[in-house]
C-alpha cells in the first residue's frame, strides 16, 4: 500500500494520499481529558485548497464539528490500523514539501556547525 504525508498540523489534523484515495485524520479532544484521531475519506471536490492550510484547518473543524454528517465517511479498522503503522515507521519530520525538508536540513546543518546542543532547532 503506497502512502504520503501531505501536511501535517500537530494537535488537529494530518492528509494522507493513501494509494489514489485522500484521507484527513482528525483529532477529537473531547472535554480535553483525552485525545484520539478518526480517518476519513474525502474526494478531491472536498478538499477545498490542498495548497493552504487554512482551508484544510476549516475541514477539520467542519468534519470535528459535525461527526454525524462524516461518520459514513469513516475509514475502516483495518485501513486505519494500516495508516497508523505507516504513521509509527515514518518520523513526522519527513514532510512532502522539498521547502519543508530544505529547512529543515538547514536548520540542523546550522545547528551543526555552531556546535549548539541537541534538543532544539533553533
Amino acid at each position: 500500500m503506497e502512502i504520503k504525508r501531505l501536511y501535517v498540523r500537530n494537535g488537529d489534523f494530518a492528509l494522507y494520499k493513501v494509494e489514489c484515495k485522500y484521507i484527513i485524520s482528525v483529532l477529537f479532544s473531547p472535554l480535553r481529558i483525552m485525545d484520539y484521531s478518526r480517518d476519513f475519506y474525502v474526494s478531491e471536490e472536498e478538499l477545498p485548497n490542498i495548497d493552504n492550510y487554512e482551508s484544510l484547518k476549516y475541514l477539520s473543524d467542519k468534519i470535528r464539528n459535525n461527526y454525524e454528517t462524516y461518520k459514513n465517511k469513516e475509514v475502516n479498522k483495518e485501513t486505519s490500523r494500516i495508516l497508523a503503522h505507516w504513521i509509527s515507521e515514518h518520523p513526522r519530520y519527513l514532510m512532502s514539501s522539498q521547502a519543508s525538508i530544505d529547512s529543515f536540513m538547514q536548520r540542523v546543518k546550522d545547528k551543526v556547525e555552531r556546535k549548539a546542543p541537541f534538543g532544539t532547532l533553533k
